[in-house]
């Protein structure tokens, strides 16, 4: 099968997922999150509570297709990812021979998510915000288990993503060079993955894919199943 046509098959694996969610559940899940900020809940307790918004998404590896598992819902896919049949991809630590481990990366790390939250007044922090905050600003890819590394030394490119950078971006942080910029934290190698964009099926420049864009890509999603 040509990529074109596996990359078709993964956004209508990716919009049938996307025209499932309870969008009624997922603002009760937001809600959820404003209440661990306003709570000035630990860190880790806001971060579980983001997840299982995540979760809702199809931004999760472990479960079945039908649960929204395997990062059915996700945008973003390497290229590894949609060589890989539907059917033989796993999100489970174990798994039999015929199985390939998957595993969602947050391009946008969840702390990095927390902490611009964090920033915001939330004592008048409502859950219908947030809940479009987190939609527009949620970027993750969809890769084996085997690519979401990051590098162990600035000196040895041995990982996808930067060294130092495991839980951070630069993506919000004005005069950063990797500021608007959220896939910039996989240039920690320079033979990184090909990324495709399954809305399109064109493969992605990490260096030049912008904020603006995803949040285009996601107003094509949520028009796509209104």
């Amino acid at each position: 099968m040509f990529i074109s046509d596996k990359l078709t098959n993964e956004k209508n694996q990716c919009f049938e997922h996307w025209a499932s969610i309870n969008f009624n559940k997922l603002e009760s899940l937001a809600n959820a999150v404003s209440k661990r900020f306003k709570e000035h809940a630990d860190d880790k307790i806001k971060g579980h509570y983001i997840r299982q918004f995540h979760n809702a998404l199809g931004y999760r590896a472990y479960g079945s297709l039908d649960e929204g598992g395997v990062c059915k819902g996700c945008l973003y896919r390497t290229e590894s990812f949609i060589n890989i049949a539907q059917e033989s991809r796993t999100g489970k630590k174990k798994y039999s021979a015929n199985f390939t481990k998957v595993h969602i990366e947050h391009t946008i790390p969840v702390a990095v998510l927390t902490k611009m939250i964090d920033s915001f007044d939330v004592s008048r922090l409502q859950a219908t915000s947030l809940m479009t905050f987190l939609l527009e600003n949620s970027v993750v890819t969809a890769m084996l288990d085997s690519e979401g590394r990051t590098s162990t030394s600035k000196l040895q490119s041995n990982g996808l993503v930067l060294c130092g950078y495991s839980k951070k971006s630069g993506v919000f942080t004005q005069n950063h060079p990797h500021f608007d910029l959220p896939f910039m934290r996989y240039t920690g190698s320079s033979n990184h993955p090909k990324i495709y964009n399954v809305l399109t099926s064109e493969e992605i420049d990490i260096t030049t894919f912008t904020m603006e864009k995803f949040k285009s890509d996601m107003r094509i999603v949520l028009n796509k199943i209104k």
